[in-house]
């Protein structure tokens, strides 16, 4: 009964990592975690496995969401930096002419 009821957790784990759906990985890997201590783990080794899966599968996903964030704050920077320089070099060459004073520049608009 134990066997039967492992195995459909693996084919559902299987069928949730096709699909991504983290939310039924998150569960099923939960259940097969606490089924661990009541099996001879030297006997279901498709169960290892499948928690090793689910656990590479969440650690990629995570390790890519950090790339693409760190990708994104660091295109975010740069375009800050970029209006920044923008702006003080604008602020710089209308003083020169003359056009504005710099006591009516506005600090808040860098």
């Amino acid at each position: 009964m134990l066997e039967a009821k492992l195995k459909k957790l693996i084919k559902v784990l299987n069928k949730a990592r096709a699909e991504k759906d983290f939310e039924t990985i998150q569960k099923v890997t939960h259940l097969l975690a606490t089924q661990l201590p009541k099996i001879d783990q030297s006997k279901h080794i498709d169960v290892i496995q499948a928690l090793k899966c689910a656990y590479e599968l969440a650690h990629d996903t995570v390790s890519a969401e950090a790339k693409q964030v760190s990708q994104q704050m660091g295109l975010l920077n740069q375009n800050k930096t970029r209006k920044r320089a923008y702006a003080k070099m604008q602020i710089a060459t209308q003083q020169q002419i003359g056009i504005h004073k710099p006591s009516t520049i506005q600090r808040g608009s860098l």
